[in-house]
């Protein structure tokens, strides 16, 4: 297997672990030996081996179908066998259909917080308003308390504020006529 072949190997098993089509290491390595597999005598097992590189092995398997046919069903699928791209579509149908659930569940959870939400704000509106009504209320009440101690006293008139008439005053008070006084 040559180093371009393996990169390739690599990172589809990379991209498989990324999007969940494989539940481990091993597992993506199959899936992925499975598309790049030539269907000829000689076939390279990639193992992953315990420090996390992939190592090609390879085995020798008696052909199952004719040289030609091989040729001409990698030409019509674009490389793949009938068969890997089956499993393929089938993978990509079974993560598209884990995702929708995912979608849909996530979906309806933020339906019923929304609807929670909305409920605890509008519970939170009536408490508001209420106390707001209530505020106002005791506001209401303390004024006509005051209202009530203020009591209006009569006045009384003051000769300060010009309640007095001129025979309340003498001309004597106003002007100051010398030692004599005012003449008579």
């Amino acid at each position: 297997m040559d180093v371009e072949k393996l990169m390739k190997m690599n990172a589809m098993v990379k991209e498989l672990q990324k999007h969940n089509c494989a539940s481990s290491r091993e597992d993506a390595v199959r899936q992925a030996e499975g598309i790049y597999n030539p269907s000829g005598n000689v076939i390279e097992e990639v193992v992953d081996n315990s420090s996390g590189a992939l190592v090609v092995e390879q085995k020798i398997e008696a052909p199952a179908i004719s040289a030609s046919a091989p040729a001409q069903t990698a030409a019509a699928t674009g490389g793949f066998g009938a068969l890997e791209q089956r499993r393929f579509e089938m993978l990509l149908e079974s993560n598209n259909k884990r995702y929708d659930e995912k979608i849909s569940a996530l979906t309806n959870e933020i339906v019923s917080l929304r609807s929670q939400l909305s409920s605890q704000v509008d519970g939170l509106k009536m408490e508001l308003r209420n106390l707001i009504d209530n505020k106002a209320q005791k506001i209401v009440h303390v004024v006509e308390e005051k209202q009530k101690v203020l009591k209006t006293e009569p006045k009384e008139p003051h000769p300060r504020q010009g309640n007095f008439t001129s025979d309340d005053v003498s001309i004597d008070k106003f002007f100051y006529f010398g030692a004599g006084g005012p003449k008579k």
